[in-house]
């Protein structure tokens, strides 16, 4: 997805919680494209989203924080192996 419609989403995201509410994300990380992983995962570089970004997605939450980590997938023939993933939560 696009810069402009990942921003309207996740604007969208913050707006539908209720005061309080946690968006809970974990979304393949660009390392998962660049360093050749084998576990799935968008082929866009778009749909890859370091902790960086999400951040500034979300600056309007209270504690936002998050992760960026290898883990052993085992969702799937389609999502099995390494992989590389960020997580982020935060409060509205």
């Amino acid at each position: 997805m696009n810069s402009e419609l990942r921003n309207q989403f996740h604007h969208n995201v913050i707006t539908s919680l209720k005061p309080g509410g946690k968006p809970i994300l974990e979304a393949f990380h660009p390392k998962q494209l660049k360093d050749n992983y084998k576990s799935g995962g968008p082929k866009n570089t778009d749909m890859l989203y370091a902790l960086n970004l999400l951040k500034k997605d979300f600056q309007n939450l209270t504690d936002g924080q998050g992760k960026e980590l290898e883990i052993d997938l085992k969702e799937g023939q389609f999502h099995s192996d390494k992989g590389f993933v960020t997580r982020f939560t935060g409060v509205k």
